[in-house]
């Protein structure tokens, strides 16, 4: 296993754990938007993990139709919803959580597969991390005015890394595929982690 592979397996083998762990953890405490959207991507990284590590080549289109779903539509719309939760007190219950992860996935599953509506798919991603974006601005300032300053700079920088993986895809050439696969799983391990921990944080203000 030659360096750079390794580095990608550390980042995605990062991914899974945080993910995996911290989704766990939200779905203790009852918000099954953003606890299903983390297994999602643990669930994503899991499988991409299998096919470099041993060539399974349906893992790889599994983790490939996650990854679509993530970087769409499913983090800007599924994790702004889940932490309203803890800016809106919007809690949805496991049946209408569900419905709202399934239509996304669908959603996306759609837009990729269909004929002739391919090219709304740039559209409907700018659109979504374009408010999303400012939800998490938002989310940020709310952070701060409770205190909680390394975690609205913390906010601040995952959004910033997601943006730029974001704004990155379609256009690495394919000799740096792999460094941006790593990349993106270092950044959604980060977004992730601290997302939870600045929920939690929102969560003891009770705000």
């Amino acid at each position: 296993m030659d360096i750079q592979t390794f580095a990608l397996s550390l980042a995605t083998l990062l991914l899974v754990t945080i993910a995996s762990t911290s989704g766990w953890a939200l779905l203790g405490k009852r918000n099954y938007l953003l606890g299903g959207l983390w297994f999602i991507l643990a669930f994503s990284g899991l499988n991409f993990l299998l096919f470099g590590l041993y060539g399974v080549s349906v893992a790889y289109d599994i983790a490939n139709l996650c990854d679509v779903f993530s970087r769409g539509l499913g983090i800007p719309v599924v994790a702004t919803a889940g932490l309203m939760a803890v800016t809106h007190r919007y809690r949805p219950s496991v049946r209408a959580s569900l419905f709202v992860l399934s239509m996304v996935l669908l959603g996306t599953a759609l837009i990729e597969s269909v004929t002739g509506i391919a090219w709304l798919e740039p559209c409907f991603r700018i659109g979504a991390w374009a408010m999303f974006s400012v939800y998490l601005w938002y989310f940020a300032k709310r952070l701060a005015d409770v205190g909680e300053y390394l975690h609205a700079i913390g906010v601040s920088v995952a959004l910033f890394g997601a943006q730029v993986v974001v704004i990155s895809t379609g256009i690495v050439d394919t000799q740096n595929r792999m460094f941006y696969f790593m990349i993106e799983g270092a950044v959604a391990a980060y977004l992730c982690l601290e997302l939870f921990y600045a929920y939690c944080a929102l969560e003891r203000r009770g705000h």
